[in-house]
């Protein structure tokens, strides 16, 4: 019975696959006929020879430059785009100036209140030193009491001890603020 029933399953199988071969041949003898390949001939020339190449991955520079700068600040304009090419010395952005311009101003006015206050603290020990001469002077002929010229010596002293500070602490931040100078 084993046999029976494998002509059975063979003999349908064996039938499609001789009527799928059937079809296949008579489909390729309609479109080509002959069965032989085509060539296409053309003359000899010089000229360049293209290639394509297509690859898959991750592109990566050869270099990578930090860019900074010595100052901070809003940008004013840029002069290169991402991925640009730039040389050395080349500009790359410019910086808006009116913050460092108000502090160079704010400089040179510390710079006039220093020097002002260095010629009020020289008039002041100058106006200091005519009145105790004055008043030594009138003490002196005996035309002002001595209390009164007494009184002149201690305002001539704190000057003269407070000047020389006063004047280095001045001269200090005269030199700091035109140190700031552009």
């Amino acid at each position: 019975m084993d046999r029976k029933r494998a002509l059975r399953i063979a003999v349908p199988i064996a039938a499609a696959l001789a009527a799928a071969g059937a079809l296949a041949l008579l489909l390729a003898l309609r479109q080509g006929g002959s069965g032989a390949p085509a060539y296409e001939t053309a003359e000899v020339t010089r000229g360049r020879v293209a290639s394509v190449v297509t690859a898959s991955g991750t592109l990566s520079p050869r270099v990578t430059v930090q860019v900074g700068s010595q100052v901070s600040g809003r940008v004013q304009a840029l002069h290169a785009d991402f991925n640009a090419k730039v040389r050395k010395g080349q500009v790359i952005a410019r910086i808006d100036p009116s913050l460092f311009e108000s502090q160079v101003a704010q400089a040179r006015a510390n710079e006039s209140s220093a020097v002002a206050a260095v010629a009020g603290a020289e008039a002041a020990l100058g106006d200091a030193r005519r009145q105790h001469d004055r008043s030594a002077a009138l003490a002196a002929k005996s035309l002002v009491a001595q209390a009164d010229a007494d009184a002149a010596l201690p305002g001539l002293r704190a000057h003269l001890e407070g000047c020389p500070a006063c004047h280095e602490e001045h001269e200090s931040l005269l030199a700091l603020v035109s140190s700031e100078r552009p």
